[in-house]
């Protein structure tokens, strides 16, 4: 995550030992995938999609070659990439992919859900495992990209319960901690957004969420072209009630522009 690194016994491999692009995206696909096992027709067809399978499989054997060569793979040594009836795997026994430690800490965070202050604790050190996206390749995107949203879409659901979590115990600036990190993941998804501004409210910082519920809106209508939810517009407007100036209605504001452009046009 954040970045393709392949280390052997803690010391990183360099890039130069990757002889071959491909060896390195077929790790890659075999690190992100369900099970990290593929067919080899499979593997054919997401890197070289443009070839008959008889090409294909000549590449795919020199790839993996290669591949073996560069993580230091001997034939009397641990097969951290092994090939059976067809399929190619890693090892579970001699391999581990920070992918699968990620997903199980985000399990155990959900499996103590009603014990906040076990779950903010876990929520913390999943914060700091999150160190990026899932690393994409030029080849084989769509399994890079889906793995991707699928890791987005885990730590999004489990900051969002540490941070509902920090509002039951009233650390509010750890919940506004937890929220702000899923919202910079998943920017439109408007739970999060309401906690985040619920702990800005909370923390009587009430211009800066009013503010932020602003930068939402507009985010969220020029990207899908639809409002924020009435429900949150109402939360918003009565935790508002005191604080200097009027809030902006960002779908307001839109309609007006579409009307000055139409005028303009005549």
């Amino acid at each position: 995550m954040g970045g393709f690194e392949v280390s052997r016994d803690g010391v990183p491999i360099p890039h130069a030992a990757w002889k071959r692009r491909k060896a390195r995206v077929l790790l890659g696909l075999l690190a992100v995938i369900e099970g990290h096992e593929i067919t080899r027709a499979a593997a054919v067809s997401a890197l070289w999609s443009d070839c008959d399978y008889v090409t294909g499989r000549d590449r795919l054997y020199v790839t993996l070659g290669a591949l073996r060569k560069a993580i230091g793979q001997a034939a009397d040594g641990p097969q951290y990439v092994e090939g059976v009836d067809g399929r190619l795997r890693l090892n579970p026994d001699c391999v581990t992919v920070d992918l699968d430690e990620f997903a199980k800490a985000c399990d155990e965070a959900l499996a103590v859900l009603g014990n906040d202050e076990a779950l903010v604790a876990r929520c913390v050190d999943i914060r700091d495992q999150y160190v990026g996206d899932v690393a994409e390749m030029s080849e084989s995107t769509g399994s890079f990209v889906a793995r991707g949203e699928e890791e987005r879409r885990r730590f999004t659901n489990v900051m969002s319960v540490g941070a509902q979590a920090c509002m039951r115990m009233g650390s509010y600036v750890q919940a506004e901690w937890f929220a702000n990190a899923a919202y910079r993941v998943d920017p439109l998804r408007e739970d999060v957004a309401e906690l985040e501004i619920r702990a800005l409210f909370a923390q009587g910082r009430g211009v800066e969420a009013r503010a932020e519920y602003e930068r939402y809106a507009k985010r969220l209508i020029e990207m899908t072209g639809m409002p924020p939810s009435i429900a949150l517009r109402r939360m918003v407007s009565e935790l508002s009630e005191g604080l200097p100036g009027k809030m902006a209605d960002p779908e307001e504001a839109e309609c007006v522009e579409g009307e000055t452009e139409v005028q303009t046009g005549y």
